[in-house]
C-alpha cells in the first residue's frame, strides 16, 4: 500500500528550469523603496516573446533585479545606452508575485 501513495504523489514534485537568453535593452526601471518597497529594479527584454514561464509585458519580458544587484543594474543601462545586447540567466520557478522572473545574474554581449 505504501508504494501506490509514492507512485501517485511522485509526479507532484517540479522544480522550474534555468534559461538564458540574449536580447536587447527594451527600458532598465527603478522605484522609490520608500513608496513601493524592496526590490524595484527591472529589466525588459525589447522583442522577446518569452523566457521560461516568465511574465511577458507589452515592453518584453520583465525581469526583476534584487535589491544587491546595483552592478547588473548598472550593466544593463550601460548596455542599453550602447545600443549593445545582454545575456540574462534566470530560474523560471523564481518570480515575484506578478510573475516576473529574478535575474540571477547578466552580462553585455559584443
Amino acid at each position: 500500500m505504501k508504494w501506490i501513495f509514492i507512485i501517485l504523489f511522485l509526479p507532484v514534485y517540479s522544480h522550474g528550469d534555468y534559461f538564458t537568453h540574449i536580447g536587447e535593452v527594451e527600458f532598465v526601471r527603478s522605484h522609490s523603496k520608500d513608496i513601493v518597497g524592496e526590490h524595484t529594479d527591472w529589466v525588459a527584454l525589447k522583442d522577446v516573446s518569452e523566457i521560461g514561464t516568465c511574465r511577458v509585458a507589452s515592453e518584453g519580458v520583465v525581469l526583476r533585479l534584487a535589491d544587491d544587484m546595483d552592478r547588473a543594474y548598472s550593466t544593463a543601462l550601460a548596455a542599453q545606452l550602447a545600443g549593445k545586447k545582454i545575456k540574462v540567466n534566470v530560474n523560471d520557478d523564481l518570480k515575484d508575485s506578478s510573475g516576473a522572473c529574478w535575474v540571477r545574474w547578466l552580462n553585455i554581449i559584443n
